[in-house]
């Protein structure tokens, strides 16, 4: 995937995540939270959609990316998965914690992604000593 693609995957992830925060809290909410991390991941991890936890821990054990990374994703999908499961119905508080980290990671990956382009745009005037 081109880093152009890359980012507008994340942005919009990132768009969809502020919806729903603008929106008054609705059980069905956590449907729609859970679908944007499925996809998010199967395009930007190249992972399976439907992955339970330990499944995802297992795929993401293997890939080159930082611990930090690793845990933020192994965390919202244990809490997607405990919310998703559990006997009564989600509580505000629960969504508000699963939106609130989930679009916390995505502005981190945006920032990221775009510190990753400005070095590449720049590293030939690095390399030569040049300003831009």
């Amino acid at each position: 995937m081109e880093k152009k693609e890359v980012i507008n995957l994340l942005s919009k992830a990132l768009s969809k995540l502020k919806y729903l925060q603008s929106k008054p809290y609705n059980k069905d909410h956590l449907d729609e939270i859970s679908w944007i991390f499925s996809v998010f991941i199967k395009n930007y991890y190249k992972v399976r959609k439907e992955m339970t936890t330990d499944e995802l821990a297992k795929t993401i054990k293997k890939r080159s990316i930082s611990n930090a990374e690793k845990a933020a994703l192994i965390d919202i999908s244990q809490k997607l998965d405990n919310i998703k499961y559990q006997i009564k119905a989600p509580t505000k508080a629960q969504f508000s914690e699963i939106l609130s980290t989930f679009t916390k990671f995505i502005k981190i990956k945006i920032k990221d992604e775009e510190e990753v382009k400005e070095e590449k745009k720049t590293g030939f005037f690095k390399i030569f000593g040049r300003s831009k």
